[in-house]
């Protein structure tokens, strides 16, 4: 796999490299002589940038993609003691006297 490729091989578009490039050349100064290797860092952010994208999964998806009216279930538990929940039956009452 080529390293500008990211994982599910979405690569970066020229436009997005030039973008990168120009703003990488400025920032060093606009030098003669490097373009390849600007080129080439540039095409690499983009590309790292997209892939990390990639891998970035909403938590809770909107009700109307899902077809889902409450996504509550999705969320995770909180962590809480165990007995203080009303009805929760997991601990053994005692008679108070």
């Amino acid at each position: 796999m080529n390293q500008s490729t990211s994982s599910t091989g979405i690569r970066p578009t020229h436009e997005q490299i030039s973008e990168r490039a120009k703003a990488i050349w400025n920032d060093r100064g606009q030098p003669s002589g490097q373009d390849d290797e600007i080129w080439f860092e540039a095409e690499r952010q983009v590309a790292e940038e997209l892939a990390a994208n990639e891998r970035v999964v909403p938590v809770i998806a909107p009700a109307a993609a899902t077809g889902v009216a409450s996504t509550a279930t999705a969320l995770p538990q909180a962590a809480v003691p165990v007995g203080t929940l009303k009805g929760s039956g997991s601990r053994k009452r005692t008679k108070s006297r």
